[in-house]
């Protein structure tokens, strides 16, 4: 009962919203060191958000393999007393950590489209 508990905590912190990337600002009616400047910050704060997505898809890549260790070795928690909420929770887990990571991959593509769009 514990474990279940803690596994749909652990699921309910992941929450279901992912950030988005930054929007590249219109530079068209700035002067041209004040689009060098925005473009530059721009191409920043999209590179700091690649930075983080990288990092949250390998976080969310050891966080999958742990839950899905936990589906795969349910034989171990037969018999406990919950098991079947563990084994749902496990399950949900997994999928929320899968959804989330689809999620991130997506934004991460979009930022990375950005950066190449404000390089051109």
């Amino acid at each position: 009962k514990k474990a279940g508990d803690a596994l749909s905590t652990w699921s309910a912190a992941l929450g279901d919203r992912v950030p988005t990337p930054p929007v590249s600002r219109d530079t068209s009616k700035m002067d041209p060191s004040e689009a060098a400047e925005a473009k530059r910050d721009d191409k920043a704060r999209l590179q700091e958000f690649v930075d983080w997505a990288d990092k949250e898809k390998e976080r969310l890549d050891t966080e999958i393999a742990r839950a899905d260790s936990l589906v795969k070795n349910e034989n171990k928690f037969s018999g406990a007393d919950a098991h079947d909420r563990l084994l749902n929770e496990s399950k949900n887990l997994k999928s929320t950590l899968d959804t989330r990571k689809k999620n991130v991959d997506s934004q991460l593509r979009a930022a990375k489209e950005a950066l190449r769009a404000l390089e051109r």
